[in-house]
């Protein structure tokens, strides 16, 4: 499937128009969607990522969408490189310099509505798209895990004060020692935050008071 058909009909099954400026993990892009995505980033590469990269329509920006999700689904915790976003449509990142690359991304978000993080001066091009992703979903299993570890302190807190206003991104952020330092960050914070404050609101609706792991 062409990248630019492929955006128009998810756009399109979601009931949206164009795209609005809301993080990317906010579409919810689906198991098919996402397969349907990887298989035309697949067939699309064969043509050679410098080619389609610059010539082909929307490449940009289903590009970010499929590596926005990969981190996602697949993000396992080790070390963070363009090299696995690629590979795992069998395409060879080395295809395109790192100019190229950026570019790529910039231009992808850009047509999102969305801008390439800046941290300490820097464009943050690899990490801008992780955290269009949300949170990668491997790490949210396991016990030990640093998003464990925040969430069940986070809730307790929250569930705690919620009714003196506190936020429970503000909550959030006083864990920062667990995060890796990638994650500290606001968005970040806003969208635990938002994990928070609906997992309180499940369990003070589902009376979970008593169950001993709430936050699965």
């Amino acid at each position: 499937m062409h990248p630019k058909k492929w955006i128009t009909d998810f756009l399109s099954r979601h009931g949206v128009p164009h795209s609005d400026g809301r993080p990317l993990y906010q579409y919810r892009v689906t198991d098919e969607e996402f397969e349907s995505l990887k298989q035309t980033m697949k067939f699309s590469s064969e043509f050679g990522l410098s080619l389609v990269s610059k010539k082909l329509p929307r490449w940009d920006a289903a590009f970010v969408i499929y590596a926005a999700e990969w981190w996602r689904r697949k993000y396992d915790g080790s070390s963070w490189s363009w090299k696995k976003v690629f590979t795992s449509f069998d395409a060879d990142y080395h295809e395109l310099n790192a100019f190229t690359r950026n570019l790529v991304v910039e231009t992808g978000l850009r047509y999102w509505g969305r801008k390439v993080r800046v941290l300490n001066g820097q464009s943050r091009y690899l990490g801008s798209v992780a955290i269009e992703g949300g949170l990668p979903l491997n790490q949210l299993t396991g016990s030990g895990g640093w998003l464990d570890r925040i969430l069940k302190a986070s809730i307790a807190k929250y569930i705690r004060l919620q009714s003196s206003g506190v936020s429970a991104s503000m909550i959030v952020s006083e864990y920062v020692d667990y995060f890796p330092k990638t994650y500290r960050n606001e968005q970040i914070y806003s969208i635990l935050g938002d994990m928070v404050q609906n997992v309180a609101e499940i369990k003070r609706e589902y009376q979970l008071e008593q169950m001993e792991n709430p936050v699965k």
